[in-house]
């Protein structure tokens, strides 16, 4: 019994933690939804920023019933052209798709773009280096805070809850009169008006974001 559900959605690193699912649970999940007739739908739109992750899940979760969706535009800043890609192992439901997706999803520009960027292996090792240094230099900067708690994060971004009276919009209002605009993490389920969500950025603008944080949460 599925109780009325044929899909799951899994967004892996999630969106607004960080955090970011084994392989072993995944797996184990999608031998027990296929017992039960349901499907996955795999989000990994910010997955390259996973510490070794950007290739590997393509080759290891060959489940019929899993279907894996990644996006160019995180990684390789282009959301002006919407790229991305899927995979599955499920031969019915390629040749589904293949037969209801438009002749021309992507147009001639964003084609060749496609075909650079996933060469272009010296901006990806830049890259992977630059998270590397800069994940934990933001999330140990911002536990020295105090007034906040940060939780560790496997993305490109950190989620942090307020821990005294201080409200998102006090806070958001104050960054931003400092030149830093956060994203108000209240929205999303199960959280409430105390979290709030960083981006990681270059040393540079991380150290102004620490001095923001630490001046705002006075």
């Amino acid at each position: 019994m599925n109780n009325g559900y044929d899909l799951l959605v899994i967004c892996n690193p999630n969106n607004p933690t960080g955090k970011f699912i084994d392989k072993v649970i995944l797996d184990d999940l999608a031998v027990s939804c296929k017992d039960k007739g349901i499907s996955i739908l795999l989000d990994e739109a910010f997955i390259e920023f996973v510490d070794g992750s950007m290739y590997r899940s393509l080759v290891e979760y060959k489940h019929e019933n899993v279907f894996i969706v990644r996006a160019l535009t995180k990684f390789f800043a282009i959301p002006g052209l919407r790229l991305g890609y899927g995979i599955t192992f499920n031969e019915k439901l390629k040749v589904k798709i293949e037969g209801n997706r438009e002749p021309w999803s992507v147009n001639a520009i964003a084609e060749l773009a496609t075909k650079v960027l996933l060469e272009d292996s010296e901006y990806i090792k830049k890259s992977e280096d630059w998270i590397r240094e800069e994940k934990p230099f933001m999330y140990e900067g911002l536990e020295q805070i105090k007034g906040i708690k940060p939780y560790v994060t496997e993305a490109n971004f950190i989620l942090v809850k307020l821990i005294n009276d201080m409200k998102v919009e006090e806070f958001r209002g104050k960054m931003i009169s400092l030149g830093v605009l956060v994203r108000d993490a209240s929205n999303f389920n199960y959280l409430d008006n105390r979290y709030f969500r960083l981006a990681i950025k270059d040393r540079k603008n991380n150290k102004k974001v620490l001095r923001c944080v630490e001046d705002a949460i006075r």
